[in-house]
Parts: C-alpha cells; sequence; structure tokens
C-alpha cells in the first residue's frame, strides 16, 4: 500500500468522490442535494428571516432619522416666529379683517375688544405659531 498520494491522484479522487458544483446547474445541484438527503430549506428560512429583520432594522432607522428631522424643523418654525403681526389691538384687528370673513370676523372682533392686554398677547403668539406651522406643512405637501 503506498504511504502517500500525490496531488493529481489526489484530486482526481475527489473529483470522483464530490463533483464539481461549479460546473452543475441549478437542477443538477438539487438533484444532488436531494439524492445525498440534504434539506436546505431552514438554512434559507434563516438567511430570508434575517434579511427581512435587518430590512425592518434600516427602515426603522429611516423613519426615526426622518422623524427627528422633522421635529427639529417644526421646532425651528415654531422658535423662530417673527413678529408677523404687531403686539397692538390695532395691529390683531388688521390681522382678523385680512384672514377672516363673515361671522367669524365679527366674533373675533367682539372678542378683541373684551380681551386684556395679556390676553391679546397671548392670542398673538399663538396666531403666530399656527400660522407658521400651516406655512410649514403647507411647503411639505
Amino acid at each position: 500500500m503506498m504511504d502517500k498520494i500525490d496531488s493529481h491522484t489526489c484530486n482526481r479522487l475527489l473529483s470522483f468522490v464530490y463533483p464539481d458544483e461549479s460546473k452543475m446547474t441549478d437542477s443538477e445541484v438539487n438533484a444532488e442535494l436531494k439524492r445525498l438527503r440534504i434539506n436546505t430549506q431552514p438554512a434559507m428560512d434563516k438567511i430570508l428571516f434575517a434579511l427581512q429583520k435587518e430590512q425592518k432594522k434600516v427602515q426603522a432607522q429611516a423613519s426615526l432619522v426622518s422623524a427627528k428631522e422633522k421635529r427639529l424643523q417644526m421646532l425651528n418654525v415654531i422658535q423662530g416666529v417673527g413678529t408677523a403681526i404687531s403686539n397692538t389691538r390695532e395691529g390683531i384687528k388688521e390681522w382678523i379683517m385680512e384672514h377672516l370673513t363673515g361671522s367669524q370676523q365679527a366674533l373675533y372682533c367682539r372678542k378683541l375688544e373684551e380681551s386684556s392686554e395679556e390676553d391679546l398677547k397671548s392670542l398673538v403668539e399663538d396666531i403666530q405659531c399656527l400660522e407658521e406651522l400651516g406655512n410649514h406643512l403647507d411647503n411639505e405637501e
């Protein structure tokens, strides 16, 4: 018996025992797997599950980044609200006359006459914030 097998003989033996998969078609590979009773479905299921999990993770991260950006934009809009209308009763009345009509306009004008200075300041801030937010949301669409 031989003590050593040369590499050429070894390669021929391995080629005989194990087919060269690189030259096999998909159907030949599937037939060989069936012949050897190797079920690849559990491995494929694990790979698909891992890919889906990673895809969901990427989507979740993208959603988080988008939400953070929108939040920052909204905070910037709120913080950057300028003095679009003056804090005087006359400035508020001008805004009401420009932006409202009919019974709404009459109601707000009546409420304006009854309001304290502190109420007016709060009203101006609210109107400015709402107007800026509305403009910002319109620009996103």
